[in-house]
Parts: C-alpha cells; sequence; structure tokens
C-alpha cells in the first residue's frame, strides 16, 4: 500500500510538472507552436536531449540566438519540420547559408511574420531580390541596415535604384572650397537670386543643390543657372539666355541632389542660385549649392 500512495504522489507531481509545460505552450490552427505567451518578456531555452547544454535561445526581443559553438557540430541547422530538405545553416562564422535548390522550388523565401507582403527572395543564382509592396499594395522602400552600425545603410527606393548613404561631399586636397547658401523669405510670386563669378582661369566643379522652403498651397522652387554674358534676371524666371543646371520644387519638403557640373571661368560667366514663390505671401526658402576649384 504504501509503495502504491509513493506511486500516486510522483504521478501527481510529473502530471504538475506537465500542465505547467502545457499551460506555456499554444498550438494554433495553422500547427505553428507559440511558448510561453503568458510572460513574453521572458526568454526560451532551447537545449539538447540530455539537458546540460543551451543549443538555442529566443530572447525578450524575439531574437534566436544559435550557440554554433558546439562539441559535436560547429553549425546550426535549421530545417522545415514538414520537408527536411527545405534548411538554412548559421556556420561557425555567424553567416547565413541558404539551401536554394529544394526539390524542384529554386528560390527561398524569406517572409515577414507579422505583414506576409514584406518578403525577400534568394533565387537558385544566390541574388537577393526583396519585395518592396507595402500592406496596402503600394510600392515602397527597402532599408538595409548593418546589424552593429545603424549609420552604415543602402536603401532600395520604388524604382528599384539603389539608394547609398554616403557622408557629404568634400574638396579634394589643394582645391578651394565654394558654398553659397541664402536662407530668408522670399516675397509672394516673386524671386530671389544670389550671383556667382567664377574666378578667370578656374574650372569650378558643382557637387550638391539643397533647398526647402515653408508649407504653402503652392510650390517654391530652388534652382541652378549658368550665366554665360554676366546678364542680370529680367523677372521672377531668370533670363532666357540662362543653361538650367539644375531646378527642384521644394514644398515643405528638402531636396538633396548630387551633381557633377564642371564650368570654366572667364571672369565673366555666373553661377546664380535662384529661390522663387509662386504663389502669394512670403515664405522662408532654403537654398544652397556647393562645389570646389
Amino acid at each position: 500500500m504504501g509503495v502504491e500512495i509513493e506511486l500516486l504522489e510522483q504521478l501527481k507531481e510529473a502530471t504538475k510538472a506537465i500542465q505547467t509545460v502545457a499551460e506555456a505552450l499554444t498550438i494554433k490552427t495553422d500547427g505553428s507552436i507559440n511558448v510561453n505567451e503568458l510572460n513574453p518578456l521572458q526568454e526560451i531555452m532551447l537545449k539538447d536531449g540530455s539537458g546540460a547544454i543551451y543549443k538555442a535561445r529566443v530572447n525578450s526581443d524575439g531574437r534566436l540566438l544559435v550557440d554554433t559553438n558546439l562539441v559535436i557540430s560547429p553549425d546550426a541547422i535549421i530545417t522545415d519540420p514538414i520537408d527536411p530538405n527545405k534548411k538554412a545553416k548559421v556556420n561557425s562564422s555567424g553567416r547565413l547559408l541558404v539551401e536554394t535548390e529544394q526539390q524542384g522550388a529554386n528560390d527561398t523565401i524569406i517572409v515577414d511574420p507579422i505583414d506576409n507582403d514584406k518578403k525577400a527572395k534568394v533565387d537558385a543564382n544566390g541574388r537577393l531580390l526583396v519585395s518592396a509592396t507595402s500592406g496596402n499594395g503600394l510600392l515602397g522602400s527597402v532599408k538595409i541596415e548593418d546589424a552593429t552600425d545603424s549609420s552604415k545603410k543602402v536603401f532600395v527606393d520604388a524604382s528599384g535604384r539603389m539608394l547609398v548613404a554616403l557622408p557629404p561631399p568634400s574638396p579634394p586636397i589643394g582645391t578651394t572650397e565654394v558654398k553659397q547658401t541664402k536662407f530668408n523669405d522670399v516675397g509672394g510670386n516673386s524671386a530671389d537670386y544670389d550671383y556667382y563669378i567664377i574666378p578667370n582661369g578656374e574650372t569650378i566643379r558643382i557637387q550638391k543643390l539643397l533647398g526647402s522652403s515653408e508649407d504653402r498651397a503652392k510650390e517654391s522652387y530652388v534652382a541652378l543657372w549658368l550665366d554665360n554674358n554676366g546678364e542680370d534676371a529680367t523677372g521672377s524666371d531668370g533670363h532666357v539666355n540662362w543653361s538650367l543646371i539644375s531646378i527642384a520644387f521644394s514644398n515643405i519638403s528638402n531636396v538633396n541632389f548630387d551633381l557633377n557640373e564642371e564650368v570654366v571661368g572667364d571672369g565673366i560667366k555666373r553661377i546664380v542660385l535662384h529661390r522663387r514663390r509662386m504663389d502669394a505671401g512670403a515664405r522662408l526658402v532654403f537654398a544652397r549649392w556647393q562645389g570646389y576649384y
């Protein structure tokens, strides 16, 4: 009788342990298992069979940390539970290696678990193809950011261009920097001009045009012109003989254009910085161009 009571007590303790585990697990209708939903801020440890070594950990911010310094194998394998041929591997150097030859399907899809429209694909050639489709079906942009240094980043815009964040341009050693800036009110339906005479015999290289303005029903714009003959503006839209270098409409927005223009000075040619208001009422308008010779 004493043995039976002891076994019953052991069975009760085991039942409690199973209940505790069951309360921490939720099996969804799609077959996925959600762990520790009652305490989402805690970490979840995945151990090996002996229970002695932590092989993987899901930390409180949802990241999966895999121990790649195991005695038996330096690699951590992530395998699809339904199709074991679909797998990825984190090797000992921390690189994620994805198998792209999977039973006739040559692509590996990486999908955001919250928004399935946000996805990336590694095709059979090893290329990373990123879908910039947002949840509302519009084409947006994709940002690729360094995991340890957020200042290192690349953007892929809606047109498919890759935009790389670079430091501001600086003039080469031994050259003279030129930076012309205007920032004040520009009257309604009028313009403001800043003239810079290119030194005789010098080749000026224009690198950037920047501009912004206050909000208004109609836009403002900033423009950069080449005046070959020393002719002042004849109205709000410059001069018919000027050559346009660049223009940007800047209602409340900030524009920042990279340029690569060269002009040889003769003591008469001028670079004209043009700010224009296109409706009534004065507004603050900022403009700058910079380069060197």
